[in-house]
């Protein structure tokens, strides 16, 4: 069960992660832009990276504290 939402975390981090590079490219401003150089879809894709790898962290520190 861990190891499937472990999963699901990598694709979320995998993704995100690649959304954000294809935003440089996209040149479109109708996304909308933050501070001239960040577009709303990348802050999205940060939040989502940093929500995926601290709910990874916890899962990881709650797995090790079972098993001591």
């Amino acid at each position: 069960r861990v190891r499937s939402f472990v999963l699901i975390l990598n694709y979320v981090i995998a993704y995100s992660s690649f959304r954000f590079l294809v935003e440089f490219w996209r040149g479109d401003q109708i996304r909308g832009v933050q501070g001239g150089w960040i577009s709303n879809s990348q802050i999205i894709s940060l939040i989502m990276i940093s929500a995926s790898i601290l709910i990874y962290l916890v899962i990881k520190y709650c797995n090790e504290k079972k098993e001591k």
